[in-house]
């Protein structure tokens, strides 16, 4: 991939899955199984990307990293449905063993 890095790429994903966000939230009607289907969504997105740059040893802490610096950036800064305070390093957390187990299930595939 021409000079394109691993968090350029993520960015990717992820500015169209916050496009796919706030098309499901336009109607005011956002459910938890909505947010979680499109997560789902991106972290698999991500996952896919990675084996784009690194190999199978080093994809592991570099797509959590990755998506820790991503989260940072594109998604605390939203206004999700629930308390910040709460949600926020919830998600983060969840977002870091999310994209761990995906990147465990592919690469036992």
């Amino acid at each position: 991939m021409d000079e394109l890095t691993l968090d350029q790429a993520i960015e990717a994903e992820i500015l169209g899955t916050l496009a796919e966000y706030k098309a499901r939230a336009a109607d005011g009607k956002l459910t938890v199984d909505d947010l979680w289907a499109v997560a789902a969504e991106a972290f698999s997105g991500v996952v896919t990307i990675g084996r784009l740059f690194f190999d199978d040893e080093d994809l592991r802490p570099a797509l959590i990293a990755a998506v820790e610096r991503s989260y940072d950036r594109w998604i605390e800064p939203l206004d999700l449905p629930g308390p910040d305070s709460l949600l926020d390093p919830m998600l983060r957390s969840i977002a870091r063993e999310v994209v761990g187990r995906i990147y465990d299930r592919l690469a036992a595939a």
